[in-house]
């Protein structure tokens, strides 16, 4: 398959080593220009890219089901996993302008609809599942859920930050999390854009379904 081919493979190498570099360089900006130490803020650079880059993971997952009819149960799951996702990333619009906890029960709405389309095919569901958790892409993203939603909130501890530092700000926690969170959402882009390619290239069939 030519996303497997050693030139493929070195090239997309390159292209998320310089995608990783250009993430960092922009934390770095973010940092010197428009995040104040006295402010808790949910419109730094950080927290833009962060939003951008589960609305290009929902794309990826959205175009992958177009493309195969046997893996859009699948990607339904996925697509509806990230809403939830990104609906937790902006949960202070809904606590400003809505109501406080309204982000929570949008998140439940949201996830439940998706399972139910995904679980209307479960036969087809359970073998995108099993083609997915084979492919690199799984682990991938399974290490971005990992540093997002389990290292990163770790990281962001206060009682962790006041046992190493003399001087504490709260804001060098919440910009570490922040950052960490990014790079856990980078992998899962990355992981994303190769499960689309599997997809997309891919010569598999679900033969016995007649779904391809």
């Amino acid at each position: 398959m030519i996303t497997d081919s050693i030139i493929s493979v070195t090239l997309r190498f390159l292209v998320y080593v310089f995608f990783i570099l250009g993430v960092t360089q922009l934390l770095f900006i973010d940092t010197a220009v428009s995040y104040d130490p006295n402010i808790v803020q949910e419109a730094t650079l950080t927290e833009w890219l962060q939003l951008t880059f589960l609305a290009l993971i929902l794309f990826l997952f959205y175009i992958a089901g177009k493309a195969s009819k046997g893996k859009r149960p699948m990607t339904n799951l996925l697509i509806g996993v990230t809403l939830v996702v990104m609906i937790r990333e902006v949960d202070w619009f809904f606590d400003t302008y809505i109501s406080v906890g309204a982000w929570q029960v949008l998140t439940v709405i949201v996830f439940v609809t998706f399972l139910f389309f995904s679980l209307k095919e479960i036969k087809l569901l359970k073998n995108a599942i099993k083609d997915f958790i084979k492919h690199p892409s799984f682990g991938i993203i399974l290490c971005g859920f990992l540093t997002t939603f389990v290292f990163a909130p770790v990281l962001g501890s206060l009682n962790i930050w006041q046992a190493v530092m003399d001087g504490y700000l709260k804001s060098i926690a919440e910009g570490a999390e922040e950052g960490v969170e990014l790079l856990g959402y980078s992998f899962i882009l990355i992981g994303a854009f190769e499960y689309f390619l599997r997809v997309k290239y891919s010569r598999y069939k679900i033969s016995s379904f007649n779904m391809k």
